[in-house]
């Protein structure tokens, strides 16, 4: 018996090993990330007379950011460190001032480095030209510790740039949604954020009801309709937060076709859930809407 493969097959094979394969990758890679456009640095167009903040990051350290220069420059800075070595990088308004209160948002990412993450969510631009300090973080194994010590890439940031604290946002896809949620509800989190967005987080209903509410906190929850490896988990999810932050059950449309608003919330806050179309691994692209939703809770009156 012949155990040779036929000719025509194995030159099928190797045609889809040597270009099927790296063509799909090209495209899968190219439909599911950003152009370079939208990860430069824009410009923001500071206030002629600029605000300071009230709170501080630290309780110890009052009148944080006020009458003092923070060192670090404009621009793009990688291989930022957390205590424990998480890696992060940072990028400012391409006209930073360092003396100006900026808000922060963080962007963790799942088991990719945050270079990657910063081309599949693509917020440079978006984020920038709205005045925000933008920071990318690698993604690390989860557990208790890890999440902990990811919540102290605001601190470490806080140290070198000038940074509102009561304007911190977080924002993350699947492991990273899971990270930017767990850090509002576990009472080791070193920062409280303003607001939230999390997309294709991991954590189910069930899982959510074993969890202690947290003080209100506005959120939009994004989570794609065909996501088959967290199913279901973003309304599951929604629900437990409407329920935390004292919103009715019902919701009603918003002007963007993908979300719902929870009804009847207090006054400050915002339970948004967005469904999009598409698996786990896309992102949902709501970036406008996203830092709409950040600028409307900029303070405590929405």
């Amino acid at each position: 018996m012949n155990n040779t493969l036929p000719y025509y097959l194995m030159v099928s094979f190797f045609a889809v090993l040597f270009i099927g394969l790296p063509s799909y990758g090209i495209y899968f890679y190219q439909t599911n990330t950003y152009d370079s456009n939208e990860l430069e640095m824009a410009a923001y167009d500071y206030p002629v007379h600029s605000p300071s903040p009230h709170s501080t990051l630290n309780p110890e350290n009052p009148g944080h950011c006020q009458g003092q220069v923070k060192t670090a420059l404009a621009g793009h800075t990688s291989n930022q460190k957390t205590p424990l070595g998480f890696r992060f990088s940072v990028k400012t308004p391409s006209n930073y001032q360092a003396s100006f209160p900026h808000p922060l948002l963080v962007v963790y990412a799942p088991s990719i480095g945050g270079s990657l993450m910063e081309k599949f969510v693509g917020l440079t631009r978006v984020a920038t030209q709205t005045g925000y300090i933008i920071a990318y973080v690698d993604g690390k194994s989860l557990s208790l510790k890890s999440i902990v010590e990811l919540g102290q890439v605001p601190l470490e940031i806080a140290n070198h740039w000038c940074i509102n604290p009561q304007r911190i946002y977080f924002t993350g896809h699947s492991d990273g949604g899971t990270v930017s949620s767990a850090l509002v509800f576990l009472e080791e989190s070193p920062v409280t954020p303003r607001a939230i967005a999390p997309s294709a987080a991991g954590i189910n209903g069930q899982e959510f009801e074993k969890m202690q509410c947290p003080i209100p906190t506005s959120i939009m929850v994004m989570h794609n309709k065909d996501d088959s490896h967290f199913p279901g988990f973003g309304q599951q999810a929604a629900n437990w937060w409407a329920q935390c932050n004292q919103c009715d059950t019902t919701f009603s449309p918003t002007d963007t076709e993908q979300c719902v608003r929870y009804d009847n919330c207090p006054s400050n806050i915002e339970t948004l859930y967005c469904e999009g179309q598409g698996g786990h691994i896309r992102w949902p692209r709501l970036n406008q809407e996203m830092i709409r939703f950040f600028e409307r809770n900029a303070s405590t009156d929405l």
